[in-house]
């Protein structure tokens, strides 16, 4: 079908389900029951006996992954009808809380709606922002920053991250048209896990007409405009000769095949050579690329140092905030461009429960329920076989489009960081902690961590107060414990997503200091946890001003 058709009907379909939100969450909830009521799960909570919402929540409790682990393991093994009644087309690899990886099996309704949503609806919102354009002029060679790494689990099922589901899927199902993409299919989709930033900068440099910028999540996209401003002589010297420069890491066989598809072309170096690099970074991505119109990148609070180094790149270009998704699901879609951490909940991808924030006791609520300007935890029943399933994140409803909620991401439980996607949550900051002492033959009297971003990439800064004297590779060690306990953070370090852990050394009574100072302020301290994370700028503020100190004496 031709993609703009295709696009048009995605958003007709989005917009036909939001304003019936109410009734398309009693459908799915009966459908989802329906499908699954022969499956393992579906006879053990008796899913053919349930005929009201107040059913289903007495009768199947809320869940997390670990009591899902076992039955997909299972799953994995060569069982079926265990979640869903056919076998996975795809296994999601998020990250465990013990540092091995979770697997999440999406079924073929769940990776075609992604297609839906992700692809399809949000190009046509995009399209809609700029109707004076044609389909060709803002779509026509987009830069493609996700690696799609072709792995697959032990009986030959594609697994991956949630981004790249649909592509992997449409890859080898013959559907996907990836002329319109800058690098090509042999770099989109590498065979194994590696940083393939170089690579995929130089096909982008080659591209002056190129229309789009794709992303998922903007700390790597950040990364890739900052390494375009601190390498760019060297880019463009690589450009004019057809070389690699020895000063960037990138594999032998990565070096012949650039040489190869990749001729030295000094015209377009020396067209770009008139951008002084002293001059390249305020609106750096329109003087690249001077016909490019829109950027698209997940949004919002969270990602708030990145997306104000982007802003800076991009200037007047407009950013769409596309998509709030997980390993599980795909929760939503950003309605409008230039309107970060806004997100229209798909009411037929997910069966949505709400819990007010605060309230552990309280009836969860659906969509007719929520109000606007409260939070809520949320609970999700998922096409692929997950039953009122605690993801851990709190959300504010800001609005409403159609029926459906419209939702900002204020926090996720129990996270400590999430600078590049890790999602380090703190059993695993503990744990590796916990590891990290005992390699060293020293024991804490307090520690804390703060994300840094420094130098174009992110880092975990510890502060660590100890009387013993820590082995000279200390930080190396901190980095393989973190790796070795967060498969997330493995994974970020792996294609330099995330910079190396650094240590910073403080003084004996400083957790004690703290303890006073926030005392002194008036908090009460009864039952305050110990400090593992520093979320607000006062927090961040005694400890780097504390460093400082440190530093000037």
């Amino acid at each position: 079908m031709d993609k703009e058709k295709f696009a048009t009907q995605c958003l007709e379909h989005f917009r036909r389900v939001s304003e019936q939100a109410l009734q398309e969450q009693r459908l799915f909830l009966c459908r989802i029951l329906k499908k699954n009521e022969q499956t393992e799960l579906g006879k053990r909570y008796g899913f053919s006996q349930i005929r009201v919402l107040a059913d289903y929540q007495k009768k199947v409790p809320v869940s997390e992954f670990s009591d899902y682990d076992q039955i997909i393991e299972r799953q994995i093994q060569g069982e079926e009808g265990l979640l869903f009644p056919e076998a996975p087309v795809f296994y999601c690899i998020s990250s465990g809380s013990t540092g091995i990886p979770k697997y999440i099996p999406l079924c073929r309704e769940d990776v075609e709606k992604q297609h839906i949503y992700e692809d399809g609806a949000v190009c046509a919102i995009i399209r809609e922002s700029m109707p004076e354009l044609s389909w060709q002029e803002i779509f026509g060679t987009v830069f493609e920053t996700g690696e799609f790494f072709c792995t697959y689990m032990e009986n030959g099922i594609m697994n991956g991250v949630r981004s790249g589901a649909y592509f992997r899927y449409a890859r080898e199902s013959g559907l996907l048209d990836i002329s319109g993409y800058s690098a090509p299919g042999e770099v989109l989709f590498p065979p194994v896990l590696e940083d393939m930033q170089y690579v995929k900068i130089r096909f982008a440099l080659e591209q002056e007409t190129l229309t789009g910028i794709h992303c998922v999540f903007p700390n790597r996209l950040a990364g890739i405009l900052y390494f375009i401003e601190k390498h760019w002589d060297a880019l463009l010297h690589d450009m004019e000769c057809g070389t690699v420069s020895e000063e960037f890491m990138v594999k032998p066989e990565w070096k012949t095949y650039l040489q190869e598809k990749l001729l030295p072309n000094p015209e377009r170096a020396k067209n770009l050579r008139k951008i002084q690099k002293t001059k390249l970074g305020n609106q750096m991505i329109r003087k690249i690329w001077p016909k490019l119109k829109y950027i698209r990148v997940i949004g919002g609070e969270l990602f708030q140092p990145y997306m104000k180094k982007i802003k800076e790149y991009a200037g007047e270009i407009p950013i769409h905030c596309f998509a709030y998704a997980s390993s599980e699901s795909i929760f939503g879609i950003g309605p409008y461009v230039n309107q970060p951490d806004q997100y229209v909940l798909l009411a037929d991808m997910c069966f949505f429960e709400f819990l007010p924030e605060k309230e552990a006791d309280a009836v969860p609520m659906t969509f007719a329920e929520v109000e606007t300007g409260k939070k809520y935890e949320l609970l999700i029943t998922t096409l692929s076989g997950l039953y009122r399933y605690r993801i851990g994140d709190v959300v504010e409803v800001t609005g409403f489009y159609g029926q459906a909620p419209i939702i900002r991401i204020c926090y996720r439980k129990n996270q400590i960081l999430n600078l590049a996607d890790e999602k380090m949550d703190l059993s695993q900051f503990e744990s590796a902690m916990e590891q990290f002492q005992e390699e060293g033959c020293f024991q804490a009297k307090g520690y804390c961590v703060d994300g840094c971003y420094e130098d174009g990439r992110p880092f975990y800064r510890l502060y660590l107060e100890t009387e013993e004297e820590l082995p000279q590779d200390a930080e190396t060690r901190l980095d393989q414990c973190l790796m070795r306990k967060s498969h997330g953070y493995e994974g970020a370090r792996k294609i330099r997503e995330l910079s190396k852990a650094r240590i910073c050394m403080i003084p004996s009574g400083t957790f004690d200091a703290y303890e006073k100072w926030e005392k002194n302020r008036g908090r009460r301290m009864e039952q305050r946890k110990p400090l593992r994370t520093l979320m607000t700028e006062e927090q961040k503020n005694f400890f780097r001003n504390l460093n400082e100190r440190m530093e000037r004496e």
